[in-house]
């Protein structure tokens, strides 16, 4: 058989991740296997092999797959320079949320308590990509003096840190009051961080908070 050009394999390797996206959000993580996929893309079990180690490194492409759909998306943002700063901030951060929410089917798989190192390595994947997006914005907001921020890295790393920590609340959470709750304290917590301008309107799967936060 003649090997594959590098473009071929590549489109192969984005079929597989397409998949197993697919499969993974019907299916779970946990319940999707290599074989189910490989036979229904119509593989061999060692061409698989040939791109991913294990499910766990599918699993990882499909995230980053994610992620970097994000990340471009962020940028676009970030580079609209006809926009002031606070509006770049607020809709960075409405981008990003909006984005988890959109794929909440994969990220409460990786964010599960069986799948920890899984995790741990999406959240490194994660924080490469978007902690120099909004160091960057704070620091321009720094600059203008739109926000006090005095280590603009460590702000944008915790503010990603607390992103991470109430998208998982949000998703593990059933009781409706309790994601209430969750909710106020995170946009508590960003407008004193940033301030209160800087806070997005969010919405798609946000909007269930927000309009019980309204009738409070």
């Amino acid at each position: 058989m003649p090997r594959l050009s590098k473009a071929a394999a590549q489109e192969r390797k984005a079929r597989i991740v397409a998949l197993a996206e697919k499969r993974f959000v019907q299916n779970g993580y946990e319940q999707t296997t290599v074989d189910e996929i490989v036979k229904e893309i119509g593989l061999a079990k060692g061409t698989y092999y040939y791109h991913f180690d294990s499910k766990e490194d599918l699993m990882i492409a499909v995230s980053e797959k994610l992620i970097l759909e994000t990340s471009t998306k962020l940028n676009a943002v970030y580079n609209r320079k006809d926009k002031d700063i606070v509006w770049r901030i607020r809709n960075v951060l409405k981008t990003y949320q909006d984005d988890f929410y959109r794929n909440k089917g994969i990220w409460r798989q990786v964010y599960h308590w069986r799948n920890a190192m899984l995790y741990h390595r999406v959240a490194h994947i994660s924080a490469q990509r978007f902690t120099p997006i909004l160091e960057d914005l704070l620091v321009e907001a720094s600059r203008e003096g739109k926000v006090e921020i005095p280590h603009p890295h460590e702000a944008a790393e915790s503010l990603l840190v607390l992103f991470d920590l109430t998208s998982r609340q949000l998703c593990a959470k059933t009781d409706h009051a309790r994601r209430v709750r969750v909710f106020e304290t995170f946009r508590f917590l960003l407008a004193h961080i940033l301030s209160e301008e800087c806070v997005p309107q969010f919405e798609q799967e946000w909007k269930e908070e927000l309009v019980a936060t309204v009738r409070r």
